[in-house]
């Protein structure tokens, strides 16, 4: 397995939480990413239940985290030298593929994060990204 400096790059970016002063404090965000495992499962179930994943209700719930997941590609192929599509070995529809992917892992890992679970996927597929030809 290699891990190439991009990589640690974007891992240390996404799993960095943001700080914020309040009234009452500090608090952190970390947006979809820092999200529980549960938290991401509820979400697809919800947006089954108001009629599938690619439905005008279901969407909304479940576009937060289809948008991590296609912006964690983007930063992944322009930052990771020579990777032309890290995602390429999923074939049609990457992004869908990649968030059933997750769905599947988080079920078997409820105390991790959603971002834990792109992570596992990027870490499977480390060997088999496309490289530019």
């Amino acid at each position: 397995m290699r891990w190439s400096s991009a990589s640690l790059f974007v891992l240390a970016i996404l799993s960095t939480q943001a700080l914020a002063r309040t009234d009452k404090g500090l608090m952190t965000g970390g947006g979809v990413g820092k999200s529980s495992c549960p938290e991401f499962l509820d979400s697809m179930a919800t947006a089954r239940q108001r009629g599938g994943l690619e439905s005008y209700a279901g969407v909304p719930v479940i576009n937060p985290f289809i948008e991590y997941i296609a912006g964690f590609q983007t930063g992944y192929n322009l930052g990771a030298p020579g990777v032309y599509d890290v995602f390429e070995t999923l074939g049609e529809k990457p992004v869908s593929k990649a968030l059933f992917t997750i769905e599947a892992w988080c079920s078997e890992h409820p105390e991790a994060d959603f971002d834990d679970g792109i992570f596992d996927l990027l870490r499977t597929l480390q060997d088999e990204p496309a490289h530019a030809p």
